[in-house]
């Protein structure tokens, strides 16, 4: 065997492990942006569901608060008749009507915060689609440029072949 079919086989066993390993190496990085990408989907799928819950949970609060304030207002009211005062009018009137309001306050405040709560969440999840959207088109560019390179190289190779052919 002559040099020069030495040099063209090392040269071409060169090239072709170059152009795997860029290749492989190129795929190892599209398959850690979609795994990225799945987990971003994930986060939100799970960010709608916990904004469900989140309402649902409050929703709880804000009904076993009224409930409370209801009883509250029953035994003010009880208290009132014991007393023989009707809160249809006077300082009976203004407690039974400030005590309602303050209720009704606490109750859009709370209506108020739980959707707050609920946006923060859901924009969370958007934010966590978008990056996972961001991360396929990574991966995508990643498997494209890996077969380019791939392809570039083993061109490369087969053209310093021919070189060293017919010049060798």
């Amino acid at each position: 065997m002559s040099a020069t079919m030495a040099y063209m086989g090392l040269s071409a066993l060169t090239g072709i492990m170059k152009a795997r390993a860029g290749y492989k190496s190129g795929m190892l990085k599209a398959a850690a942006h979609q795994f990225n990408a799945e987990i971003s989907n994930r986060n939100y799928q799970f960010s709608l569901v916990e904004s469900q819950q989140r309402k649902f949970l409050d929703d709880l609060q804000i009904k076993k608060f009224i409930k409370e304030q209801k009883q509250i207002l029953d035994n003010i009211d009880m208290a009132n008749r014991s007393n023989g005062w009707i809160a249809s009018t006077g300082t009976p009137l203004k407690v039974a009507m400030a005590s309602a309001m303050d209720m009704d306050e606490e109750v859009a405040i709370a209506k108020y915060n739980s959707q707050v709560a609920q946006q923060k969440i859901e924009q969370q999840g958007l934010q966590d689609k978008l990056q996972g959207s961001l991360q396929s088109m990574y991966a995508s560019n990643q498997r494209s440029a890996a077969r380019t390179g791939f392809t570039t190289s083993l061109l490369g190779t087969a053209t310093n072949i021919a070189m060293i052919k017919a010049y060798g």
